[in-house]
């Protein structure tokens, strides 16, 4: 059934269909079950119903296939039980795996048999610890897997049985699957670093579900989409220059930070930028020349309307607050560039402290601004405690976007995107390698040098989380969890960009 038309519904029974097949003609295409025999695991309920329907196309498709069932027959109703019925006047056969004693008849023997397993046992409705003759099978699936001198695919349909599709948790036991294949929406519990030992690899079939369709199954978040950030990603032409390439603001540094202000425009940089100016504190404007002599810097001691003025009509973009102190002249010009910079703006560390709990500030429609807390900054902007924050981090990231007008980057692990008009993405690029002073700063530098270049607020703030983890992640492996510097974090951003230019399909939603 075509699922583009808003106006007419998916069955269930259509949309079981539907995603049985998707999977079968997924295993064929990519020649997973060339010559091989394929053992079909159904569980209760729907997700078993999808299980025949795979293995009904694999028949069809001449693919030898069996089909063991972890459910009595009573356990099906509607489409589930329709499908069941389908595989078996079609000529099927079902051993059913009800008590340990069946795992020693039916499910080792077929699990020797096979050289591809189709994990069909438990969906997304898991909420409590796989127990009994399923969990014992599961140990067993996983065992047989690693064994050395066995090679056995498994593949997990939408997700692998026994993790939570929420929050990637382990309900007692999970299938280890080489691939899952996700049904319509990433579930947002597999993208995270929990799930990543037993999802294998991710890949997204399309099932024909519109949005409307999938709005109404409550598909709110999405995830950071390296195919999306790649073609937000700004391209070079033959006869750019640096005038052409973004001229980048920051105002940073005090001295207690120091070095802030500095990483940012390193960040801006390599971020693309094609000039970096940096206004700092006239004591620390030697050293920034010789850590940095690409950028620009100048004092900013004194302010001056006209000045300040003059300045941002040179400029594509400003980045306001990397370790900007907290002084009274500090809080002046952080105060007069969020009420008068009309240039696109990042908000970072100490500026986001001077805007205070956000219960009457918003900024214009017409103004592109990305504000960048980290947890405690972002308790402090929503007037609530950081445990609070963490408890429900979607919630307050686009509540800050919605109230204030601006796009915002909730940083930590499982870094969080929002836009003011609803939309939520998920980033899982990073990982605790980036928990070193400085990371942010480099972030807030290259979501600059995104808008310098052109992209709009939400495209420049999701294309540089994205970067930003993927550098790190690359840096993570040769140094592991622990003992990046900054400065190697800005300069592997080129490399990140240039292998985000190459990378192939990934899933793109989360339901």
């Amino acid at each position: 059934m075509d699922g583009s038309s808003d106006a007419s519904p998916v069955s269930e029974e259509d949309l079981m269909e539907t995603a049985g097949q998707a999977v079968a003609a997924r295993l064929v295409a990519g020649r997973a079950v060339e010559g091989a025999t394929v053992l079909v695991l159904c569980g209760p309920g729907n997700n078993g119903g999808d299980g025949f329907v795979i293995a009904r196309s694999l028949r069809d498709a001449g693919v030898e296939v069996e089909v063991l069932s972890f459910a009595s027959p009573s356990r099906y109703a509607g489409a589930a039980a329709i499908k069941r019925e389908a595989w078996l006047e079609g000529g099927g056969s079902i051993a059913s795996i009800r008590v340990d004693s069946d795992l020693a008849e039916s499910f080792d023997p077929a699990l020797a048999r096979a050289s591809l397993v189709v994990d069909g046992l438990l969906g997304t409705g898991v909420k409590r610890p796989v127990e009994g003759v399923m969990a014992a099978a599961i140990d067993r699936l996983n065992m047989v897997s690693r064994e050395d001198d066995r090679t056995l695919a498994v593949v997990a349909v939408d997700l692998p049985s026994g993790l939570d599709a929420d929050s990637g948790a382990v309900w007692g036991v999970a299938v280890h699957a080489g691939h899952t294949l996700c049904l319509g929406a990433v579930k947002r519990g597999l993208v995270g670093r929990a799930a990543e030992p037993y999802t294998g690899r991710l890949e997204l079939l399309e099932i024909g579900l519109s949005d409307a369709a999938w709005t109404a199954h409550g598909a709110e978040l999405r995830w950071n989409d390296p195919d999306e950030v790649r073609e937000l990603l700004p391209r070079r032409s033959l006869d750019d220059h640096k005038g052409r390439a973004g001229h980048v603001l920051v105002v940073g540094s005090s001295a207690t930070y120091p070095g802030a202000g500095i990483l940012c425009a390193r960040g801006a940089l390599r971020g693309g930028a094609g000039l970096v100016s940096l206004a700092m504190p006239s004591g620390f404007v030697p050293a920034a020349v010789s850590a940095l002599p690409e950028a620009m810097p100048f004092a900013r001691d004194s302010f001056s309307d006209p000045q300040w003025r003059d300045r941002l009509s040179r400029v594509a973009a400003v980045v306001c607050g990397p370790g900007m102190g907290t002084a009274p002249e500090e809080r002046q010009i952080c105060r007069w560039l969020l009420h008068h910079a009309r240039r696109p703006l990042v908000v970072d560390a100490d500026a986001l402290n001077f805007m205070g709990v956000m219960d009457r500030t918003r900024f214009a429609e017409d103004r592109e601004v990305v504000l960048t807390p980290h947890p405690g900054e972002m308790a402090r902007l929503c007037g609530v405690s950081v445990a609070e924050i963490q408890a429900d981090r979607e919630a307050y990231a686009g509540w800050l976007a919605a109230r204030s007008g601006a796009v915002v980057v909730l940083k930590g692990a499982g870094s969080l995107v929002a836009d003011p008009g609803g939309a939520l993405y998920l980033n899982t690029t990073g990982g605790p390698l980036l928990a070193s002073g400085g990371t942010g700063d480099v972030l807030a530098g290259l979501i600059g040098a995104l808008m310098a270049q052109g992209l709009d607020a939400l495209s420049a703030a999701r294309s540089a989380i994205f970067l930003h983890g993927v550098a790190g992640d690359r840096l993570g492996e040769w140094l592991g969890d622990a003992g990046l510097l900054a400065t190697d974090l800005a300069d592997s951003l080129p490399r990140a960009r240039a292998e985000l230019l190459g990378t192939a399909a990934a899933p793109r939603s989360l339901k």
